[in-house]
């Protein structure tokens, strides 16, 4: 507004992202882009380090059967849900993709993130053609 005011649904909003920020902030500071060029299912952002890879998967589309599809093959160390880390995530490869084994319903509605702690770099796969657009 003119007189610098913010109206009550801006600040709203800012509150949801804050809050967003405070659980997942993690995800987002000090990331790069993310390995895959497309995911059905949301985005994904990566750290890299000397320890290893943390690959952060923003998951919008919550799977309904509780699981979760990687186009990567990965040797992983741990996962989590950073909105409930105490939930347990189960990871398992399946030839070229990984299988995410999530709670049936989304921790957080808009974007859950999933953080997969990697040994070493994962092997993306991309050969499956993303879904046309509608």
């Amino acid at each position: 507004r003119a007189d610098g005011s913010l109206p009550p649904e801006t600040r709203n909003a800012f509150r949801a992202i804050g809050a967003w920020m405070a659980v997942n902030g993690e995800s987002i500071y000090e990331t790069a882009a993310s390995p895959f060029p497309y995911l059905a299912w949301g985005r994904a952002t990566v750290r890299r380090g000397d320890s290893g890879t943390t690959l952060y998967l923003h998951v919008f589309d919550w799977p309904a059967a509780g699981e979760l599809t990687v186009p990567m093959k990965a040797d992983i160390a741990g996962a989590r849900l950073l909105a409930a880390p105490e939930t347990k995530v189960i990871a398992a490869t399946a030839g070229a993709q990984t299988i995410l084994r999530l709670p049936a319903a989304a921790p957080d509605k808009i974007a859950t993130v999933i953080r997969l702690d990697l040994k070493s770099a994962p092997e993306i796969d991309m050969s499956r053609k993303p879904p046309a657009a509608k």
